[in-house]
């Protein structure tokens, strides 16, 4: 039986006028700091009432939508969508660019992003990414994570610290962070820092691949640090730590024409220490930023960075253990030219054990002391007519001690040990990479230019043109292992040869060494440019507010959900 429809219209009625006294009654009122709330409440009944909550939500809208910087009487600032405005304080953000490289509130977005302000990173030393994965989820850095071999199956581990830090790290046990700086895609080669960022974006996920920038882990966008309009401001800090390490930095911000033109300069300098001795990394950077706004909806900005650091990095793991295995069989001893295993001047066999290494025809074997090259045998293998070793020279091994496999390991096909015992290693104060050094110099510029077109209570237009530029140059001279490669490669082995292979005694005889089969000194410069155009352009979202009857623009979402009920509408359509 379908209703009278003179009923249906004073139900409609009666539950409209209810909804509106109770929204009445509960409370629009947000929950605003007593300050805020007493300049509101002109009746000081501890509550807003309609007319209040109306000139509140006005001065509200006005903020969300325009901001609140303004240039000198009543003029209002309209700042550019493809910035975060630097207003949060301590250690909650609510905005980031990462998502849709747009200005976004983190609470519109279906993505795992993480912000880390720049109070934040002050307040716990974060100098690197790799600090600020050690504060962040699903992030793992160098002091939480240790790179391992999935390629060749040995599941070996592998310095990557020593070669490279700042990549050396992954998101959601994937892969690496991509790095962008302002949504410029980067090199990485120049290290997060705070003295360049105002604040450190992670994104993770599927979601951080977008517009062609990023990777299924996650991206790492660093808020460089920009020249500011309004104020000027001047900080020097210095700061030191038990490794021996140090830092100094200066950040001066001068406005030269209020809300029009300002300028920006920083430095740092510091060594970074390491409990292995010896080793150091000396860091220099310098910055120069310029904000320019010609007009009220243009906004120009530009930078350039010097960054230089070298030094010589610790090994972060162990060497593997090529010694173990040999001690608990006993120590034996080979002689090459005969091809024979001793123990205790006994001959027990003539062909190596499994605990020994015999280098391949494609290797020779050098012996590098304190003084230089000690020793420079031939290849194994070798048997031309002009050879002081002739013929015989492929019958004589040199054999040197190395690491065990443990097999059958239910995820990892091979994996190897590494030195655990400090008699034989002390891995608490002594770097086995000492010899090894890098530099790297990067000069990094960028500019942009935001341009408004369209601005008004329903749509926005808008558009960004930038251009990004990285010159790199490293140089890397690792005569030890850095992590690129396996095998034998960073092995603490001991010589167990009698004899060379010309028949005099060996002066190595049982020293340890360190194994390298491929020393590598590297020159890799690099050439970055990046010249993207970004468009915005957006109708902004509508909700009427029945009880009130007026249009209001970008409420909380506590408003949105509250007042955008028709109960009449809905109980026709069941009636239906």
């Amino acid at each position: 039986m379908i209703p009278n429809s003179r009923f249906v219209f004073a139900s409609c009625l009666a539950q409209l006028v209810l909804t509106s006294m109770l929204a009445a009654q509960v409370a629009p009122t947000p929950n605003i700091p007593a300050a805020t709330l007493a300049r509101y409440d002109t009746n000081k009944n501890g509550r807003l009432e309609p007319e209040e909550q109306r000139v509140y939500e006005s001065d509200l809208k006005q903020i969300l939508t325009r901001g609140n910087a303004t240039t000198g009487g009543d003029e209002t600032v309209i700042l550019s969508p493809f910035e975060v405005t630097a207003n949060n304080r301590g250690y909650q953000a609510t905005n980031t660019m990462s998502g849709t490289r747009l200005n976004s509130q983190l609470e519109d977005l279906g993505a795992a992003i993480s912000v880390i302000t720049k109070e934040q990173m002050a307040d716990l030393a974060m100098l690197d990414i790799n600090d600020v994965f050690l504060y962040t989820g699903s992030t793992e850095g160098t002091g939480q994570y240790t790179q391992i071999d999935e390629v060749s199956g040995r599941g070996e581990t592998t310095d990557a610290t020593a070669g490279d830090p700042a990549n050396a790290n992954r998101i959601r046990g994937i892969g690496r962070a991509n790095v962008s700086s302002g949504n410029f895609e980067t090199s990485n080669r120049v290290p997060l820092d705070p003295i360049d960022s105002d604040g450190v974006e992670i994104s993770r996920g599927p979601n951080a691949s977008i517009f062609g920038l990023g990777n299924p882990s996650g991206t790492v966008n660093i808020i460089g640090a920009t020249a500011n309009l309004q104020r000027n401001r001047s900080t020097v800090s210095f700061r030191a730590d038990s490794f021996e390490g140090w830092r100094s930095s200066v950040d001066v911000n001068r406005v030269l024409f209020k809300d029009r033109l300002a300028i920006r300069v920083s430095g740092a300098k510091e060594h970074t220490g390491f409990d292995l001795k010896p080793s150091g990394v000396d860091t220099k950077r310098f910055n120069g930023m310029l904000s320019f706004r010609p007009f009220k909806r243009t906004m120009i900005r530009a930078s350039y960075q010097y960054y230089q650091a070298d030094g010589t990095r610790p090994n972060s793991i162990p060497p593997q253990d090529g010694v173990t295995a040999w001690r608990q069989a006993g120590s034996q001893t080979w002689d090459p030219l005969t091809s024979s295993l001793k123990l205790n001047g006994v001959v027990t066999r003539t062909t190596p054990p499994g605990y020994t290494y015999v280098p391949t025809a494609n290797y020779g074997v050098q012996y590098v002391d304190r003084g230089g090259i000690g020793y420079w045998g031939q290849f194994y293998g070798a048997t031309g007519g002009t050879s002081p070793f002739g013929a015989l020279q492929s019958t004589r091994r040199v054999v040197v001690t190395t690491s065990q496999f443990q097999d059958n390991q239910p995820l990892i096909g091979r994996r190897t040990t590494v030195i655990t015992d400090r008699n034989v290693y002390d891995w608490q104060s002594l770097n086995l990479y000492s010899q090894n050094s890098f530099e790297d110099k990067t000069e990094t510029s960028r500019v942009t230019l935001d341009q408004i077109f369209l601005e008004t209570q329903r749509q926005t237009l808008a558009a960004q043109f930038g251009w990004f530029r990285e010159d790199s140059e490293r140089f890397n001279r690792y005569l030890m292992a850095d992590g690129a490669t396996q095998g034998t490669t960073g092995m603490l082995s001991v010589d167990i040869n009698e004899r060379l292979l010309n028949g005099a005694a060996n002066p190595y005889f049982l020293r340890p060494f360190i194994f390298q089969a491929e020393p590598r000194i590297r020159n890799m410069p690099l050439t970055n440019d990046v010249a993207p155009v970004v468009g915005y352009a957006q109708p902004r979202r509508l909700w009427r507010v029945q009880e009130q009857g007026a249009e209001d623009l970008f409420l909380p979402r506590r408003y949105q959900q509250h007042q955008s009920v028709d109960v009449c509408q809905r109980h026709q359509s069941h009636v239906a």
